[in-house]
């Protein structure tokens, strides 16, 4: 009869991991993991928008002063 012997072991497996208190243990774990993958992606992601924010109005400064550089090497030329 392998099914009852295969039954009995799962029963007494199951028994013994919510006994021990491994699976409140597990259960707190992967809740942490998640906790900090949540965070991290939130928090990674606030940073790259104002990293994006930050670099766009660097580039918009560049682009002014490239513009205006251009504007006064034209006007020295005519």
């Amino acid at each position: 009869m392998p099914g009852k012997t295969g039954e009995a072991l799962a029963a007494r497996w199951t028994g013994k991991v919510i006994r021990d208190g491994l699976l409140p243990l597990a259960v707190l774990w992967l809740a942490a993991v998640f906790a900090v993958w949540g965070v991290h992606f939130l928090w990674r992601g606030e940073l790259g928008r104002d990293f994006a924010r930050r670099e766009q109005h660097l580039v918009q400064q560049d682009l002014a002063g490239v513009e205006a550089h251009l504007s006064q090497r034209l006007d020295d030329i005519e």
